[in-house]
């Protein structure tokens, strides 16, 4: 029963991304959200994130069902046994890249060095030197 209940937990999650992805759909159908440009671009980041997931769950939905389709046939003529073995290997790396697109992702370094030098080249040394927040620093 552990083995279930763990098993469960991974894939509740994926439901709630393909669920949020239907919501994002809608809310992205609706003519309205594109009054606000921040909350239509925020929408369509978090769509763009989710879609390469939707797409390997939805794959990976079908290869499981080409799989028990297969081991079906299998069991009937033994020619379909290779067949059913080499979407068995399929599932697996469908498993694979899906597992690893759930993954959280650190940000590489050099971005966050690249994104702090844009930020410090927007306000003058004095200020970073002072020890003062930018957003408190005057126009000159």
């Amino acid at each position: 029963m552990t083995s279930s209940s763990s098993a469960g937990a991974p894939r509740a999650s994926v439901q709630q991304l393909l669920d949020e992805y239907q919501q994002l759909q809608v809310k992205l159908a609706d003519p309205g959200i594109h009054a606000d440009q921040a909350a239509a671009r925020r929408l369509g980041r978090r769509y763009a994130e989710l879609t390469p997931i939707v797409n390997s769950s939805n794959e990976l939905a079908a290869a499981r069902g080409d799989l028990i389709a297969a081991r079906e046939m299998a069991a009937e003529d033994p020619g379909f046994a290779e067949e059913a073995e080499a979407i068995s290997q399929q599932v697996n790396e469908l498993e694979t890249r899906l597992g690893e697109l759930l993954t959280p992702r650190a940000v590489p370094i050099a971005l966050i060095e690249e994104r702090l030098r844009e930020q410090r080249s927007r306000f003058s040394p004095i200020v970073w030197c002072m020890g003062v927040a930018p957003e408190v620093r005057t126009a000159p």
